[in-house]
């Protein structure tokens, strides 16, 4: 089967599951008064958005669906852990999906690495929370990696700073998350 193939088949299948949950959620609670209106809002937002933003924004959904679950679970770490640790250029397309300077989260990531804030990219914690990496400091998660990278944590650098990030490479870093 050829790669574009599989491609739409998986993006259908997304597309088709998430509208069963939604669909799910509308019959379990309809809308009601002041809700109804919101409801009838949000659909017609929908309808304004081009394919891509509405995939884009039911991942977004289904990411915090799945996010509420694992914070349901309180991670325990106390000690760190060894973890893969990379960097990637925040405003390069070419290493970016999307709009190269928006994270996962919506925040402009360019703009807060301008005002020296550090942000970095990992899978294994839910937005927001904070890392503590050994010889780099503290960061704060506001983007997502490739799904494969299920341990990885990726620092942020700013699109001027492509030789730091070249040089520091792969690294396996203690890794802690700070509550």
């Amino acid at each position: 089967m050829k790669k574009e193939t599989k491609t739409n088949i998986l993006i259908i299948t997304f597309l088709i599951a998430m509208a069963v949950v939604l669909l799910t959620r509308a019959y379990e609670r309809p809308f009601q008064g002041e809700e109804k209106s919101k409801g009838n809002e949000w659909i017609e937002e929908r309808q304004k958005m081009t394919t891509d933003e509405q995939v884009r924004e039911m991942m977004v959904e289904l990411e915090q669906e799945e996010l509420k679950h694992a914070q349901a679970k309180p991670q325990q770490v106390t000690e760190g852990v060894i973890r893969e640790v990379t960097a990637y250029n925040a405003g390069d397309i070419n290493q970016c999906s999307g709009d190269p300077c928006i994270s996962h989260n919506g925040e402009n990531i360019c703009e807060a690495l301008k005002q020296g804030y550090k942000r970095c990219a990992a899978n294994f914690v839910p937005m927001g929370t904070n890392l503590f990496i050994d010889g780099y400091g503290e960061c704060k998660v506001t983007d997502r990696l490739n799904s494969r990278y299920k341990n990885r944590v990726d620092i942020a650098m700013s699109l001027e700073e492509k030789e730091r990030a070249l040089k520091f490479g792969i690294q396996n870093l203690k890794v802690k998350i700070i509550e």
